[in-house]
């Protein structure tokens, strides 16, 4: 008899977060910080192509890029048209949470080079 391992689709039992995802693949997928600044980007200008030249990329790997954190949220960000882009009440939300954590990250940086710049007193926040 083989042994079912963890790679296996049949080894999640029924009902497991696991055997929900019908691409396992997304369960090891992250949201990484650039997916935060290229959505910003394009929730900004409204437009793609607008935002990569600001973002001073092409247009395809950014497209790329939203389409794959859309797909990692499992919702639409967007309403596309031909004239640009509209929000979404789901990208709306997250256009909010994406400025605060890259708020929140950047100061972060400030205090922990502080900390390492000998500085004593952090303030508290």
């Amino acid at each position: 008899m083989q042994e079912i391992a963890p790679g296996n689709p049949r080894y999640w039992p029924k009902g497991s977060v696991e055997s929900c995802v019908e691409d396992i693949s997304l369960v090891r997928t992250s949201i990484e910080l650039r997916h935060l600044r290229y959505f910003i980007a394009v929730a900004e200008h409204l437009n793609f192509g607008k935002a990569a030249r600001a973002l001073n990329v092409s247009q395809p790997p950014l497209s790329r890029q939203i389409r794959d954190l859309e797909q990692y949220l499992g919702v639409s960000l967007f309403c596309r048209n031909p004239k640009g882009v509209s929000l979404t009440g789901a990208g709306q939300l997250l256009l909010g949470e994406s400025r605060r954590i890259l708020d929140e990250l950047a100061l972060s940086v400030r205090l922990v080079r502080r900390a390492g710049n000998g500085v004593s007193k952090i303030p508290v926040v």
